[in-house]
């Protein structure tokens, strides 16, 4: 016998309009995170567990209006990011490549395939 999936209420449950989700590819503002870190502390559960799962199935809005829902494992690592480094942990680093480029110019192609150690591919 194989197991059911658990069933979640939504918004159209209860005959509500749901708003679509935002961009998945735009990473949240610190702002959303941090609602998104308050709202453990105010949902239903006897356990963390049980109120990241419950928070993980909430809509938060972004300050553009746009909706999104997070995983339950996206939440769990931001708290635990907050937890041991503060605030700092969840605000977004900038790449440490930015502005340089990623490519293999043309001449130094042949030194790169030869495995010269100054040039990475």
């Amino acid at each position: 016998m194989r197991p059911t999936k658990r069933q979640h209420k939504t918004q159209a449950d209860f005959g509500e309009k749901v708003p679509t989700v935002g961009n998945p590819m735009r990473n949240p503002t610190e702002y959303v995170k941090m609602r998104v870190l308050a709202a453990i502390d105010m949902a239903e559960g006897k356990t963390i567990t049980e109120r990241i799962r419950s928070v993980s199935e909430l809509i938060f809005e972004d300050e553009e209006g746009q909706s999104h829902r997070f995983t339950f494992r996206t939440i769990e690592t931001w708290r635990l990011r907050y937890k041991k480094h503060g605030f700092t942990a969840i605000c977004p680093k900038e790449r440490s490549d930015k502005g340089k480029t990623r490519k293999v110019s043309p001449e130094d192609r042949p030194q790169a395939i030869k495995g010269n150690s100054k040039i990475r591919l």
